[in-house]
């Protein structure tokens, strides 16, 4: 449970911190210096000021449609560890990947531990969701033992992308730069110099050289803002990596069952496609855009939670509505009710999936000696939904029939 709520809380500050980032870019590339080296290909910078929970999730309630009791629960889940950290006086984390910590979880958290901070408090919560937690140049770090190990005893290399990168991200809430090496470059053309079909096809170099480096500055709700900057060798190699990127995009948009799971696809990929500008290409999105992002991507999402959650329930009233059947059988000669209204509890008789009907539920009084597999209860539906029906037996049976054909067929046919 600890490990989820520092995951959530890495979530929470990738929504929920606004753009009030104090460091310049300079600054923040000598922070996360000491522990870079040849072998890192990422940073990612968080700032922990400005976090304001329930203006987030009351946000994300607006926005995606978020219950109202999942967003309370997530918010005094993230609170804890967010709380202990802003009164442990800390102002922002790195985490730092890198290719030497592929046998690991490939990063390690870096706090800097500035003036005034509780370095015991920082390390108390970090404890919770890592196995390994020291201080380690000026910094708690935290990470598995073997990645801490190598930490130590790295020499950082100078890496000047850094400052650029994060000057391009600006003053985001959070920093994602991607800083691929001459070397990983090198075993990428060398290994795959021409990329699969399905990946868009084409030779590697298009991305081997038209990303020297990325960075990608985010701030979440309220005031959401999302900006891409991806800086090529050159012109020319930003040109190919535009064409590279949109013949992915294509290939992408042929994977089965893509469209059926994101018939929205094409318009959002496009509206993330970056534009060619000189040697870089750039995305940029302001509230309303990153919002409606926000929307269509989370929302689909959510929203496939909630109907599999009213799914359940449904379930779990159809079997409730059977059993209550059945005790009024035993009372009456083997003879099934009347009516559902008779025998079951209001509530299961409300369908989660139809809140506008004060009975959800259709009921087919069978016969006293109908085969186990006659249909008796099913959910009612004005058009038949996606996801399917709900449909309990004779036999006690509950279950989702997700084809209307075969349903009728079951009640055509008594089964």
């Amino acid at each position: 449970m600890r490990k989820i709520s520092m995951a959530l809380a890495a979530l929470a500050l990738l929504f929920a911190a606004t753009a009030h980032a104090q460091s310049e870019p300079a600054a923040r590339a000598a922070a996360v210096a000491p522990f870079v080296d040849e072998q890192t290909l990422a940073v990612v910078r968080v700032d922990r000021t400005h976090v304001d929970l329930a203006m987030m999730f009351a946000e994300l309630q607006k926005l995606i449609a978020l219950p109202a009791p999942l967003a309370s629960a997530a918010a005094a889940e993230i609170e804890g560890p967010l709380g202990q950290l802003r009164q442990a006086g800390v102002r922002e984390l790195y985490m730092v990947f890198s290719t030497a910590y592929l046998l690991h979880p490939p990063f390690v958290v870096a706090v800097p531990v500035e003036e005034g901070a509780d370095a015991e408090a920082i390390a108390a919560v970090l404890r919770s969701g890592f196995d390994g937690v020291e201080q380690i140049r000026g910094a708690v770090c935290a990470g598995q033992e073997g990645v801490l190990q190598r930490l130590r005893s790295i020499k950082p290399v100078h890496r000047p992308e850094l400052r650029a990168a994060f000057a391009a991200a600006g003053d985001s809430a959070v920093q994602v730069l991607i800083i691929p090496t001459a070397d990983s470059r090198r075993v990428i053309e060398e290994t795959l110099p021409l990329l699969p079909e399905d990946l868009g096809g084409g030779p590697s170099t298009a991305f081997t050289r038209g990303v020297m480096w990325a960075a990608l500055g985010l701030s979440g709700p309220p005031e959401s803002s999302l900006k891409l900057t991806i800086q090529s060798q050159d012109a020319s190699a930003a040109e190919n990596l535009g064409r590279a990127l949109a013949d992915l995009k294509e290939a992408l948009s042929e994977a089965p069952g893509l469209r059926d799971f994101r018939p929205e696809y094409d318009r959002i990929a496009g509206e993330l496609m970056p534009r060619v500008s000189g040697d870089r290409l750039v995305l940029s999105l302001d509230k309303a855009a990153a919002d409606g992002l926000l929307r269509d991507i989370l929302g689909p999402l959510f929203g496939r939670a909630r109907e599999e959650a009213g799914i359940t329930r449904s379930q779990a009233n159809v079997h409730n509505i059977l059993l209550a059947c059945m005790m009024y059988r035993k009372d009456h000669q083997r003879d099934w009710p009347e009516r559902l209204e008779a025998v079951a509890e209001k509530p299961w008789l409300r369908n989660p999936r139809r809140p506008d009907l004060e009975v959800g539920y259709a009921y087919r009084k069978p016969a006293k000696d109908d085969s186990a597999r006659t249909v008796v209860i099913y959910e009612k539906y004005d058009q038949w939904p996606a996801p399917g029906i709900v449909v309990g037996f004779f036999d006690m049976a509950v279950t989702r029939v997700d084809s209307e054909e075969r349903f009728k067929k079951m009640l055509a046919s008594g089964r």
